[in-house]
């Protein structure tokens, strides 16, 4: 289990280091990984951001969405396996709701746990600043993201049709917007 193996540094204004490896169970990543906040990213943190959004989105977000998104509401969580960054998410606090913007695991790391290692970390992390709930977007036609969601405790909560532009010869597709309660 990788419980014993992570490290986590995450930690917002009001809340101490988040635990990476969450509760015991939680887990069932197959790598040795870390997970950190990037609060004032340099070019090179931007690069590595981009270039994961590009590998894991059919609709990725542009360069300058992705730089616009460090403000006093947004987190930025990373994580790396031996040092180099194999995913992030950006998770918006507001009013005790937390909103998960986006996350994403590059393309060659899927289907190793991190993606499921991170949303924990994100999870604690937002539980520490005393978020009561979390929303987010997904897509109709991804599986694998609604299965890790729904086992992760969140709920379909509503459609919003056509929320994903037609893309890579995909068509327009609806997302469901989900939601956990977080108390």
């Amino acid at each position: 289990m990788c419980a014993e193996n992570n490290t986590a540094s995450a930690a917002s204004a009001s809340a101490s280091a988040v635990s990476a490896s969450g509760q015991p169970g939680r887990q069932h990543c197959r790598l040795k990984y870390e997970i950190t906040e990037i609060k004032k990213p340099g070019e090179a943190q931007l690069k590595d951001l981009f270039a994961i959004e590009l590998s894991a989105h059919l609709n990725p977000w542009s360069y300058d969405n992705i730089k616009a998104c460090f403000t006093p509401f947004n987190h930025v969580l990373a994580i790396y396996v031996q040092g180099v960054m194999a995913g992030f998410a950006i998770v918006q606090l507001i009013a005790g709701e937390a909103e998960l913007l986006t996350i994403g695991i590059k393309r060659e790391k899927q289907g190793q746990g991190l993606g499921r290692a991170l949303l924990n970390a994100v999870l604690d992390f937002c539980r520490a600043a005393q978020a009561q709930c979390m929303f987010l977007e997904v897509r109709v036609g991804n599986e694998p993201a609604k299965a890790l969601y729904l086992s992760s405790g969140f709920e379909i909560v509503g459609v919003r049709e056509h929320y994903y532009e037609a893309a890579g010869g995909h068509p327009a597709e609806d997302a469901y917007t989900m939601r956990l309660d977080m108390q």
